[in-house]
């Protein structure tokens, strides 16, 4: 599939059963930097990043997620939990051939980088965050209990 951005390569991949979209540019040697859009956006919202950390040398990644543009998208509601979606942002990491990365997100991408961060127990990510609020009544209490439970 042809990107809309000179620079930027859209690449289909099969992780964790579903058939993922994902946008990248950069070395692909380099420090792996993904990035994770919030609603209801795709990977076309990190152009400007893409772009400006693949020329200081970071292989940057950002996906459509689970339901969202090239994406497959699920039926089933049970298809998006959060741990669905960490174990798709860990599944895209391993198909990278990265053990580490730097996660950034923004709005529900924020708080899956969060919990990617948290609970994976797959190498070692940083995290930046931003629009993220880990409360209220959008969280359910499942998800409270990691969060008061976090180190």
């Amino acid at each position: 599939m042809a990107s809309p951005l000179e620079g930027v390569t859209l690449t289909y991949a099969s992780i964790n059963s579903i058939r993922m979209r994902y946008a990248s540019a950069g070395p692909v040697d380099g420090p792996l930097c993904l990035f994770l859009h919030g609603w209801p956006e795709s990977w076309y919202s990190w152009r400007h990043q893409l772009l400006a950390l693949s020329k200081e040398g970071y292989y940057c990644v950002a996906p459509d997620m689970r339901g969202y543009g090239g994406t497959d998208a699920p039926t089933e509601k049970e298809q998006y939990t959060i741990s669905h979606i960490r174990d798709d942002m860990i599944g895209l990491v391993k198909h990278l051939g990265h053990e580490t990365c730097f996660l950034i997100g923004h709005d529900w991408g924020a708080w899956a980088t969060w919990f990617v961060t948290h609970t994976s127990g797959y190498g070692r990510h940083n995290l930046f965050y931003s629009s993220f609020v880990p409360a209220g009544g959008w969280v359910y209490s499942g998800q409270m209990s990691l969060w008061h439970s976090a180190p």
